[in-house]
């Protein structure tokens, strides 16, 4: 009998990655009896693991980016008034307006909350239920000294 070759539905697979499933839950899900061990299904899992890879790693560094604080530019449209006159008269003749873009850079201040959130996930311990407020002020203290440390090194 000769062996079936497994198809990846790598767009499927993708999917189900960025929801957080390994490559045993994705391949269960997807109707195969364990991953695959080599060939273009096994090329095509990988593929679809990195690209959950990838999607933990954007939202993991928008929030660090949160966390920190950042500059951004933004668009603003100003109103530009042209006035011409007649130079004989200097009587008004006709009044242009046109908005102008205009490209601002702003900073965004850091949130605590996105802080908290980043630190927590990393160090759960420190942020256990705490009957002392003043030893989880002491933890919350060092875990954002220790995020600005890393907002300085980038």
């Amino acid at each position: 009998m000769a062996k079936r070759k497994r198809r990846v539905d790598v767009d499927r697979a993708r999917k189900l990655a960025r929801h957080g499933l390994g490559a045993e839950a994705v391949a269960e899900r997807m109707g195969l009896e364990g991953q695959p061990e080599e060939g273009a299904a096994r090329a095509a899992m990988d593929e679809a693991m990195r690209a959950g890879e990838d999607a933990y790693l954007a939202v993991e560094e928008a929030l660090l980016k949160l966390a920190c604080g950042y500059k951004t530019e933004i668009v603003k449209h100003f109103k530009e008034v042209r006035r011409e006159f007649d130079p004989a008269t200097g009587k008004k003749v006709a009044e242009m307006e046109t908005a102008v873009p205009k490209v601002e850079e702003v900073y965004v201040q850091p949130s605590v909350t996105a802080a908290v959130y980043w630190l927590g996930e990393r160090r759960p311990s420190a942020f256990e239920t705490a009957d002392d407020e003043t030893r989880l002020m002491g933890a919350v203290d060092a875990l954002l000294s220790e995020v600005k440390e890393k907002c300085e090194k980038e």
